[in-house]
């Protein structure tokens, strides 16, 4: 887009001789820059937030004890196997 701009720039300076239509036209091609600039920002970080969502980790392998029967064992196996099973980035 920027080299487009200025390529128009250059022939407006070419083809126009009342200075104040190309200060017109050099100044609303400057909003339009400034706006490109931001949106253009705007998306390159929404493009690293995304990124920065889906990373991927590598975790140890997780050996999950059997649960042994004893109740009093129960709750601390059960939070375990809960974490490990709902947990999406355990997939």
């Amino acid at each position: 887009m920027l080299e487009m701009e200025e390529t128009y720039r250059e022939e407006l300076i070419k083809t126009e001789n009342n200075e104040m239509i190309i200060n017109h036209e050099f100044d609303e091609s400057e909003c339009y820059i400034d706006k490109w600039r931001i949106v253009e920002s705007k998306l390159a970080s929404l493009f690293n937030v995304s990124v920065t969502q889906n990373a991927v980790f590598r975790y140890p392998k997780l050996k999950l004890p059997a649960f042994d029967g004893y109740i009093k064992n129960w709750l601390g196996f059960w939070g375990q196997f809960k974490k490990i099973d709902t947990d999406p980035s355990f997939g």
